[in-house]
């Protein structure tokens, strides 16, 4: 899953998964209970986990075609500080649920704010790129 090539149509397909991705971890959390004596639904982490992998693959991806490209293509170069946004933002349902120490209600409200706004950024990457 985590593999990169520099085609732009591997990029957009691996952006795409992620967005979806990203809805579906986003409904999970929508649907939390604010409870710690529940467990967090494995399903819901391992699709935030895997929204941050695809967005990292498609990250270097999109270096690799900037490295690999004749001409400097300015609106992949739009599109990734787009995706490298997101990329940061993506980690925080991963790396806040183990994290320990915040109560469940801000992990499920920072959450919820950073994947609507991972949502946004590869949408608009997506509208952007070639």
């Amino acid at each position: 899953m985590n593999v990169s090539k520099p085609q732009t149509a591997f990029i957009k397909n691996q952006l795409t998964i992620s967005t979806d991705l990203a809805r579906k971890t986003l409904a999970g959390l929508e649907t939390m209970s604010s409870d710690d004596s529940i467990p967090i639904d494995e399903s819901m982490l391992q699709n935030a986990r895997n929204t941050y992998v695809l967005i990292r693959a498609a990250r270097h991806g999109m270096e690799l075609n900037k490295e690999t490209s004749k001409f400097p293509d300015p609106t992949m170069d739009l599109a990734f500080k787009r995706v490298n946004e997101a990329w940061n933002l993506a980690r925080n349902p991963v790396d806040r649920s183990t994290s320990g120490g915040i109560p469940r209600p801000q992990y499920i409200q920072e959450s919820i704010q950073s994947l609507n706004q991972v949502i946004r950024l590869l949408n608009q990457a997506l509208t952007i790129m070639p």
